[in-house]
């Protein structure tokens, strides 16, 4: 098991904020497109499917039609913070890995949350899609619905998880400065 120091812990704490802070804003920014949707917005790129697990009518945001650049952006900003932390709250150690981890923060009180059966579904789909320019595109571009509320609820109970087992006095290592919302 690594240890790394407090010094080192309380100075990158306030990035895993960030990301956690970016994940949440880009969700809210995409809940008009969802909302437009169900006000009878027609747009080819926002396709309303049935989760049955979850009980409710999910839309699912992907990418193309009218205004896809800023729901492209949005989506992909909220998919990208989304990977980061499940990363983060999953990863096991490694010794000679420099990954920020979940368990550095928490120690012995620590058992990694399990994936949400969505994000555990669409793993290959996150990490290949998003970030790396590869040939297997082709194949995820197919279906280019990203089903948001269930990624939220679902990295929010891992998040929830991890916030929990934080120690009260390392908690406001995480805050970020900002006024902007």
């Amino acid at each position: 098991m690594r240890k790394i120091d407090d010094k080192k812990r309380e100075e990158i704490a306030p990035r895993i904020g960030y990301e956690w802070d970016l994940l949440n804003w880009a969700y809210r920014q995409l809940l008009p497109f969802e909302l437009a949707l169900s006000s009878g917005a027609e747009d080819d790129s926002i396709i309303p499917t049935t989760e049955s697990e979850t009980q409710h009518e999910e839309y699912g945001l992907g990418t193309g039609g009218n205004g896809w650049k800023a729901r492209s952006a949005l989506l992909e900003c909220f998919l990208l913070h989304v990977r980061v932390l499940r990363d983060f709250l999953t990863k096991p150690p490694s010794r000679y890995d420099d990954d920020v981890l979940a368990v550095d923060f928490v120690g012995g009180n620590w058992s990694t949350p399990p994936v949400g059966k969505y994000l555990n579904d669409n793993k290959e789909r996150l990490d290949k899609a998003l970030a790396h320019l590869s040939y297997e595109r082709i194949e995820f571009e197919r279906n280019k619905q990203w089903l948001h509320r269930i990624v939220f609820e679902e990295i929010s109970e891992m998040w929830g998880r991890f916030w929990s087992a934080v120690p009260d006095n390392q908690r406001f290592w995480f805050r970020i400065d900002t006024d902007d919302e």
